[in-house]
């Protein structure tokens, strides 16, 4: 059901990624690296905290030059004045989803780079602001960026160096001169001489603090509020007091809540109220936590302290056919035969349920796919949507390499971004699901037979535009037998999506549907 869930949200479904091997590590570490994981294993057992150190990457350096977070001294006139700035600024949720939820994960929705390492130097300031800048530009852009620390880091007009700094100095940088691009303007773990040859494409435009300064970050009406703004602009560059315990954090949920000074940044990246805690991105590499990642209990080691957003200056306002057009290719990297497929003036999005036909002649010969800025695709295993399937919001040069799902694909659909993804409905079991679109215009569809006939459970109907009552009302009704015969089930949702289990007359044996949507399709 997650991938499931990934579909219905029009969300980015990441690969799962081979864990660190610590215990290997450890086995080879030096009697002093043994020494002070035994000290803090002891101290953790003592004080009950819940979580596992290990021999991380970040070990190996000193702490303060892993941190280097510096606080301005006039700190509230700033944040004072920055508010000013950005008063009515409007607030568009980048998600589509409600901060109400239980728990909420940036890296499934498409809203995070790769982690990165910024090494013996006190960056941190300048990571953790480039990290929710790249991070605002991918939502926004639909675009993966590598942007340059070495450039803010140089360049930017405060001062700020491998001794420390401040967040907000970077994002004034990035506001004001943009950002070279990682290729360009290396990253050398060390402030070097400016370099102005450089072009600068990336550049912020707009950002601002969430709160005060040193709010009590364990209070609700903080957290909060670090939802709701999370949810609004994407990942937020905060700070935390980082010690020897954070250092050679390794798994489980960092509950330390230690209280001295915050003097490092990292990215807020999402929560989780089970664990009541927050997920976050560190700049300390992946030997370090869950592959980079931490969960953190809410308020614990200031946690969110002088939290900082940013919007991404958007490319371009023109639009072409291009960016509403996928195109396929039989090989990788773009080469060989290919077929563009356009989501047509006026169309929500565009149906091909069979690539096998002789239209296209292209059943399970697909390698790599460019995906326009404006749409997104979704490849199916088999004909008519069933089976697995792949969301693809983005260029794919390699199919095999980045996803394992080169030729496989045998129907897709290519979707406005803007509706969050097709409208219809998902017939699903523990074993298989199809999904059953209205037809490109969001007009009712009629479906004789169905794939799996003895395999249904449940009907999901999809989540599209929540808050927009447009979308009125979708009915659909199952039937046992094929042509819409024999005993049937009607179910209905309102926009914001309902799942409902079939009745045990129908359980294991739909083999017929239909649908009705009232209300109008989001169009282009």
């Amino acid at each position: 059901m997650v991938l499931l869930a990934c579909l219905l949200s029009g969300a980015f479904c990441a690969v799962a990624q081979a864990q660190v091997n610590y215990a290997e590590r450890e086995r080879k570490a030096s009697p002093q690296i043994k020494a002070k994981l035994d000290s803090l294993r002891k101290e953790i057992k003592t004080k009950n905290w819940h979580f596992q150190v290990n021999y991380t990457e970040a070990a190996d350096h000193n702490l303060k030059d892993l941190t280097g977070l510096k606080v301005p001294s006039n700190l509230p006139a700033r944040i004072q004045a920055q508010q000013k700035l950005t008063a009515g600024l409007q607030e568009k949720p980048l998600s589509g989803v409600s901060a109400s939820l239980t728990a909420f994960d940036w890296r499934t929705h498409n809203g995070v780079t790769d982690v990165k390492d910024q090494n013996p130097c006190g960056a941190c300031w300048d990571f953790a602001a480039v990290s929710a800048f790249e991070a605002s530009w991918r939502l926004i852009n639909r675009d993966v960026i590598d942007a340059s620390e070495q450039d803010v880091l140089d360049n930017n007009e405060a001062g700020d160096d491998c001794s420390g700094g401040w967040p907000a100095d970077a994002l004034a940088y990035l506001k004001k001169n943009g950002c070279a691009t990682e290729k360009d303007y290396l990253y050398k773990a060390a402030k070097k001489p400016p370099k102005n040859n450089v072009a600068r494409p990336y550049k912020v435009q707009a950002w601002g603090y969430v709160g005060g300064p040193l709010e009590d970050t364990s209070n609700r009406n903080l957290v909060n509020t670090l939802k709701q703004k999370l949810l609004l602009w994407g990942p937020l560059a905060v700070c935390v007091y980082a010690d020897e315990a954070f250092q050679h954090y390794g798994s489980d949920t960092f509950d330390e809540f230690a209280s001295g000074d915050i003097n490092h940044c990292v990215t807020l990246i999402g929560w989780d109220d089970n664990k009541q805690a927050w997920l976050i991105k560190n700049s300390w590499g992946k030997v370090w936590g869950d592959q980079g990642y931490m969960w953190i209990a809410y308020g614990c080691n200031h946690i969110g302290a002088d939290a900082v957003w940013v919007s991404a200056q958007p490319e371009s306002q023109s639009v072409t056919d291009a960016d509403f057009t996928v195109t396929i290719y039989k090989d990788s990297n773009f080469s060989g035969k290919s077929v563009k497929f356009i989501v047509g003036q006026g169309r929500c999005y565009k149906l091909v349920p069979q690539l096998g036909s002789s239209a296209y002649k292209f059943n399970d010969q697909i390698s790599s796919v460019k995906v326009g800025k404006k749409v997104g695709v979704l490849l199916y295993q088999h004909d008519n949507y069933a089976g697995k399937f792949l969301d693809c919001v983005m260029d794919i040069s390699d199919l095999a390499k980045d996803k394992g799902w080169n030729d496989v694909t045998s129907s897709l659909i290519v979707f406005l971004r803007d509706s969050g993804s097709p409208v219809g409905v998902v017939l699903s079991s523990s074993h298989n699901q199809q999904f059953f679109p209205v037809d490109e215009l969001g007009n009712a569809m009629v479906y004789t037979k169905v794939a799996y006939n003895d395999d249904a459970e449940s009907v999901n109907f999809d989540v599209t535009k929540p808050s927009d009552p447009s979308w009125g009302t979708r009915i659909v009704t199952v039937y046992k037998d094929a042509n819409l015969k024999g005993i049937s089930q009607t179910f209905q949702a309102d926009a914001r999506g309902s799942q409902f289990k079939l009745d045990k007359n129908l359980s294991h044996n739909v083999s017929s549907l239909k649908i009705e949507l009232n209300g109008t399709p989001l169009k282009r």
